[in-house]
């Protein structure tokens, strides 16, 4: 009688596991999908607080700068007018999706859609001006000093 007891005590945990595991299972699977359907969601909102328009159009004034002053602004209309943001905005979403987690994704919605992170996102292109032109001299040197030496002559 115990034996039997324990036998089906067993059983029963075992269809109890098997049972917990196959819910577990569906609902990651659901979890998964309804992820990806929510990140998805989740790349709109973050597009609509920083336009992937916006991102690559301070891109181009990036690049506009190594222009010489009167050809920058017909070189930022031209490149404007060759830029295909709908396929640059899609395969940001993939990547951002790809990346991040909906957590990730909500809190840096929160922190760009805010007065400090726009005032951040504002001042980030001259942040970098700023700092590109030392970071470039820096890597430069260092990949020189890498490949030749202090000297010259490529390190033993």
């Amino acid at each position: 009688m115990i034996k039997s007891k324990h036998v089906i005590a067993t059983l029963f945990m075992a269809g109890f596991v098997f049972i917990a595991l196959a819910a577990f299972n569906h609902a990651q699977a659901a979890e998964d999908e309804m992820s990806e359907n929510g990140k998805m969601l989740l790349a709109q909102d973050f597009f609509e607080i920083r336009p992937v328009s916006d991102l690559a159009n301070t891109a181009i004034a990036s690049l506009s700068e190594t222009k010489p002053p009167q050809e920058r602004a017909l070189f930022a209309r031209q490149m404007r007018i060759h830029m295909d943001y709908a396929l640059l905005e899609r395969k940001m979403s993939e990547a951002l999706i790809a990346t991040y987690t909906p957590d990730e994704i909500k809190a840096m919605i929160a922190f760009y859609g805010s007065d400090l992170g726009k005032s951040i996102t504002e001042k980030q292109p001259a942040f970098e001006r700023a700092v590109s032109p030392v970071l470039q001299q820096m890597l430069d040197k260092a990949f020189t000093t890498a490949n030749y030496g202090e000297n010259g002559a490529p390190p033993r």
